[in-house]
């Protein structure tokens, strides 16, 4: 019988006030929230739209004006270097002109005083010009002493070329015999430097000498730690040649901080900012906003507590390809490598704009860097700027949209009041329609309609009441007879069943005494054999035979012995054990069928519900756990989804424990029981009236195609003490129940599938 408040189409209804209140909603509200929501993507879409275009017309300026701006400022630094090698290569001119005639050139000054330090060097005493020393690992004499006193003549033209340009630091000329002559004169010159001290082992030396530079033209160092006491610095040496004697090395010295003051501290757009590299892509100099992008500090000073007794040059960490972190090292190879003009730096949180130039004048690199935030940073400031517009007019629409919709409920919720009245009275009587006792009759409510519906109500009730109670009698009346029918089949099967079996169990009685007879008769038996070797032996002593001797009562007597003894007792009492065992399956079958009368005795009406099936699977291997956990058995349920089905769920969960079980002893049996496995494979139906299937598969005995043939058979079993219902129970079960069941097995110790199918009821 339906419910007296809901229609036969179970349709949830709604009241009528939310009936109109949706109405205006949809008839008013969502149009134009709709429209609303339209221009607000249209606004966003827009500015992303163009936000999009203009970060790639701010890129697109940036790979343009950064490498215009690397080569301008590359051809600035080139320009100055070019001027510095042009001044190196006006002393190296000057120097070959003193050493092919020194007599051509006087002293600029006074005779120039030397004298020996405490450490053994030899230095010069005056402190006017430049200053100059012997090192203490050069024996001088006459010549050295002349050499030392003669190129005072040096010193005007250092004093120029170091005060002609800012960049410019100091001159030096060091000779093949480490005499180091030095401008602006450095006082206590013999303490600055190491006393033995071998010049021609650093590279202001040995990168102008005949095997580094066979054209004898001006080069440039790397970075290197000065032994004269000014830090870090980069050389433009040039060597001076007497024929093709190597006299010496002269060299002007610009420090990495010159450099980043005068040179790399460019008025560049975007904030960006220029850094110098070497042939090795070594830094040579950077200002503080790339030490910050690189993670690394410029090396511009330097405390010297002792003096710089070898080479040094900068840390390997200070190479771009060799960055302390890999990732930037990689991208800095690359650009190197490929020798690309743009490209860009991503570090860990920021993406930096990079170009380079090189300088012709030395092979030295200019690299510019810039924050591809900053580049976008104008786009970024209009971004945020529209972002707060659309935030507002979000918030406005959305302030709009709740005065709006306060003001269509308080609309909805007067006009349903004022219909919904007479249509709530006429609801409630609905409501009591076919109760006992109602006799309830709605008044008219001045409305032409619902008076006429309220008229056709009274008259539908007292229908309606008379026609349910003759219903209602009429349907206790056939669900009595049925309830009666059903049990009392149920009755007299069971009553017939247990009548059949009581008769059988009363055989197997009568059987029991037999075979308790039997034992008691062969148990008397075994002394028969005693009982004919003791008569042969009165026999031999009353006829007085010898030992071995036969006659004919002994012949006889000892054949009646052996075919007693050795064939008649031993089949007699394998028969008995048959026969013991044909009783015992018998039990088993009476047992097995009294259950299952029982069961459909308590069963019976068939309860039916919706089972979940991984479920059911998980709570079968559950309460098998502990006979799992005796064999050593592993089980798998591969994860996925459920199904469920509407069956009977403790028979379905009887016979999965069924097949379980035999699985295990299967495996107990096998070649595997050390590693024995079960998967169990849920595959819920593909689609509607189909059913799910569960696979069960193990790794055990396996079986033939003879015994595949009977294994559902009522009876048929390969275990010692089965019983061979099981399976043929679950198949039962299954046929009845819109489902089905099959065994395959590749071969024995091959393992088996069991595939079960379960639809619903």
């Amino acid at each position: 019988m339906t419910s007296p408040r809901r229609a036969s189409n179970d349709k949830t209804a709604i009241s009528l006030r939310r009936l109109l209140y949706r109405y205006y909603l949809r008839s008013a509200l969502l149009p134009i929230f709709t429209i609303e929501v339209l221009l607000l993507l249209v606004y966003f879409g827009v500015n992303w739209y163009i936000s999009g275009k203009t970060k790639e017309t701010l890129l697109l300026d940036a790979t343009e004006t950064l490498p215009h701006l690397a080569n301008k400022s590359a051809q600035i630094i080139s320009a100055e270097l070019r001027e510095t090698t042009r001044l190196a290569g006006l002393l190296q001119s000057e120097h070959e002109r003193f050493f092919a005639d020194p007599s051509r050139f006087p002293l600029p000054g006074p005779e120039p005083r030397f004298g020996r330090a405490t450490n053994g060097v030899l230095y010069k005493l005056n402190t006017n010009g430049s200053s100059a020393i012997y090192f203490r690992g050069t024996t001088v004499g006459p010549t050295q002493m002349d050499k030392a006193r003669l190129t005072e003549a040096f010193d005007p033209l250092f004093q120029q070329v170091v005060n002609r340009s800012s960049n410019i630091v100091s001159a030096y000329f060091n000779s093949f015999d480490n005499l180091n002559r030095l401008y602006p004169f450095i006082p206590d010159v013999f303490a600055q430097y190491p006393p033995d001290m071998n010049i021609p082992e650093y590279n202001f030396y040995y990168l102008a000498d005949a095997s580094h530079n066979p054209a004898r033209k001006p080069v440039w160092t790397g970075a290197y730690l000065d032994p004269a006491g000014q830090g870090w610095m980069v050389s433009c040496v040039v060597p001076v040649y007497r024929g093709d004697f190597l006299e010496g090395v002269t060299g002007l010295d610009v420090t990495t901080k010159n450099f980043v003051e005068q040179t790399l501290n460019l008025k560049l757009p975007w904030n960006a900012s220029a850094f110098l590299v070497d042939e090795s892509s070594t830094i040579l100099a950077m200002p503080s906003a790339v030490e910050s992008i690189l993670g690394l500090q410029e090396l511009k000073g330097h405390v010297y507590h002792t003096a710089i007794s070898k080479e040094v040059l900068k840390p390997e960490e200070y190479a771009l390809t060799r960055n302390p972190n890999l990732a930037v090292a990689r991208q800095f190879k690359e650009l190197v490598e490929l020798n690309l003009a743009y490209g860009t730096v991503v570090t860990s949180d920021k993406t930096y704009l990079i170009s380079q130039a090189r300088i012709p004048e030395t092979g030295w690199r200019l690299m510019i860097i810039a924050d591809r935030d900053v580049v976008f940073s104008s786009i970024q400031v209009l971004n945020h700027l529209s972002r707060q517009i659309g935030l507002f007019m979000v918030l406005l629409m959305a302030a709009f949209y709740a005065g709006f919709f306060v003001m269509l409920l308080s609309r909805s919720r007067k006009l349903a009041e004022q219909i919904a009245a007479p249509i709530k009275d006429l609801a409630e009587a609905t409501a009591q329609v076919g109760r006992e006792g109602s006799h309830l009759r709605l008044e008219h409510a001045g409305v032409e309609e619902i008076d006429r519906l309220s008229d056709n109500f009274n008259l539908m009730s007292a229908e309606l009441n008379e026609r349910t109670r003759a219903l209602v009698e009429a349907q206790l009346r056939e669900q009595l007879k049925a309830r009666e029918t059903e049990y009392a089949y149920n009755a007299g099967l069971f009553e017939s069943a247990s009548s059949y079996l009581h008769n059988v169990g009363n055989s197997l009685s009568a059987v029991d005494g037999k075979l308790f007879q039997m034992r008691k008769v062969l148990e008397a038996m075994d002394g028969y054999q005693l009982a004919l070797q003791t008569g042969i032996k009165h026999h031999r002593d009353a006829t007085g035979l010898a030992d071995g001797a036969e006659d004919e009562t002994v012949r006889i007597l000892s054949q009646l012995e052996r075919v007693l003894s050795q064939k008649a007792l031993p089949k007699l009492r394998g028969f008995l054990a048959e026969i013991g065992e044909i009783r015992n399956q018998m039990v088993q079958t009476i047992r097995h069928q009294q259950e299952t009368f029982t069961q459909t005795r308590l069963r019976s009406p068939k309860f039916v519900q919706e089972v979940d099936l991984l479920q059911v699977i998980n709570n079968v291997l559950h309460d098998l756990k502990p006979m799992l956990d005796t064999h050593g058995v592993q089980t798998v349920v591969p994860a996925g989804p459920t199904a469920r089905v509407r069956t009977q769920k403790h028979q379905l969960i009887h016979g999965l424990m069924n097949v379980i079980k035999n699985a295990v002893e299967s495996i107990a049996l096998s070649r595997q029981k050390d590693s024995g496995r079960i998967e169990i494979i849920l595959q819920p139906p593909s689609a509607a009236g189909q059913r799910s299937i569960i696979r069960v598969q193990d790794n055990g005995q396996g079986f033939s195609p003879e015994i595949q043939s009977c294994l559902f058979t009522s009876g048929f079993t390969t275990k010692q003490d089965g019983h061979g219902l099981g399976l043929h129970s679950f198949l039962v079960f299954l046929n009845e129940n819109n489902g089905r069941i099959e065994a395959a097995s590749p071969g024995p110790e091959h393992g088996a599938t069991i595939t079960v199918e379960i639809g619903d009821d």
